[in-house]
């Protein structure tokens, strides 16, 4: 998503760009207080908890904390879980957090799954992880039933590159296709987190502009 950031960026002949790996074991996010201080924007996007535990991720949200609502920040899906609502420490920020997210349970198109997922399988909300990782499944059963040889991921991948397109599961009216083995299917929502002052009511993401996002 980065490198997707820098592209976007440079469209909009932005070009002062300063980026830090927050996977590097030396980086703290106080190191960094002037060059926060001193930016227009900032943007977060930790490893999905794979490759280095919740190292990044403490590091993203030790950034959003130092910011303090001072700066917009963008994020990555990765920071869309119940852990960060609770880890984020200011509770009205003058400038929210967005995170670009792939699915949302409030998404017109993918309130039908969402509708049916919680009356017929969990009886319960469902979030953008269980979503995705249904719509993989199904694309993986797809691929077995074309009945092609199989031996490997790579076989996977050659598979999903070519001419894959069927429609999605999870979100009404879009197909699913594969560019090199990647995703290609455009469908980035916005989302930012709400905090329920309230003992009785929970912390959420909503959706940018939308009704039940009642702070916008």
């Amino acid at each position: 998503m980065f490198e997707q950031f820098k592209v976007a960026l440079k469209k909009r002949n932005i070009s002062n760009i300063i980026a830090h790996d927050l996977s590097a074991k030396n980086f703290a996010a106080k190191q960094f207080s002037e060059e926060i201080k001193q930016a227009n924007a900032l943007a977060v996007f930790p490893d999905g908890q794979t490759k280095d535990g919740n190292n990044s991720f403490d590091k993203a949200i030790d950034i959003i904390d130092q910011n303090d609502g001072e700066k917009p920040i963008l994020g990555s899906n990765t920071l869309y879980l119940s852990k960060s609502l609770n880890r984020i420490n200011n509770k009205n920020p003058k400038n929210p957090l967005i995170i670009s997210v792939d699915w949302h349970p409030d998404y017109p198109d993918a309130k039908a799954f969402a509708n049916d997922a919680y009356e017929n399988y969990w009886h319960g909300d469902v979030n953008y992880r269980t979503a995705l990782a249904y719509e993989a499944t199904e694309v993986l059963v797809k691929v077995l039933l074309k009945g092609a040889k199989i031996k490997s991921r790579l076989d996977v991948k050659d598979i999903l590159s070519y001419n894959f397109n069927e429609s999605s599961s999870v979100v009404t009216g879009i197909n699913v296709r594969f560019d090199d083995g990647d995703t290609q299917e455009n469908r980035k929502i916005f989302v930012t987190p709400v905090f329920n002052t309230s003992s009785n009511a929970t912390s959420k993401f909503c959706i940018v502009n939308s009704d039940s996002c009642t702070k916008w």
